[in-house]
């Protein structure tokens, strides 16, 4: 099974909703293959170079909302620890969580998980890059909304809506392929 992993800030939180949109071109995900190339017809090496641009995306999206991911982190963690736990992790979050370290490098896609699979590159990239356009979104809307502990549920509720189909019907499709 395939795993979509940007990058570690997005690890805090496992189980945000996180997906796609719909219509994208032009965006910060562009891969190196005709539109109507199929996954299963990609090579490791270009899945590889999609992975390193998903990266570089996240990570420009992390270190501009590095306090939206840290409070969205916050309230995830309340649904593990309670009210207390999300305090903690919120209190951290102008501190910086430190250096994070070498990533451990491992395939995002894997193209042996994704033979067969009939998904285009068009329809690919244009999920990836709503999937970064919405989740930039709702990131704006945790900077607007500047959520506390104490609503922590409703909180992670109401960012549902920064969802669309396309994650759905790709991993329907193609189910090598996982979009979380």
């Amino acid at each position: 099974m395939t795993v979509f992993r940007p990058i570690q800030i997005f690890a805090l939180v496992p189980f945000l909703f996180f997906a796609c949109g719909g219509g994208g071109g032009g965006g910060a995900v562009n891969i190196a293959a005709e539109d109507d190339t199929t996954l299963g017809e990609l090579d490791q090496s270009d899945l590889d170079a999609v992975c390193d641009q998903l990266d570089a995306e996240s990570e420009h999206l992390g270190n501009r909302y590095e306090d939206e991911f840290c409070t969205v982190a916050a309230l995830a963690m309340s649904m593990l620890g309670g009210e207390e736990m999300c305090d903690q992790v919120m209190a951290a979050c102008g501190s910086g969580f430190g250096d994070p370290g070498e990533e451990e490098e491992d395939e995002c896609f894997d193209a042996t998980a994704l033979g067969g699979c009939d998904v285009t590159v068009l329809e690919f990239e244009t999920c990836l890059n709503e999937y970064l356009d919405v989740t930039e979104d709702m990131l704006k809307a945790v900077r607007k909304d500047n959520p506390d502990c104490g609503e922590a549920t409703e909180a992670l509720l109401s960012y549902e809506e920064y969802t669309a189909p396309c994650k759905e019907e790709l991993e329907q499709r193609c189910p090598g392929l996982v979009l979380d």
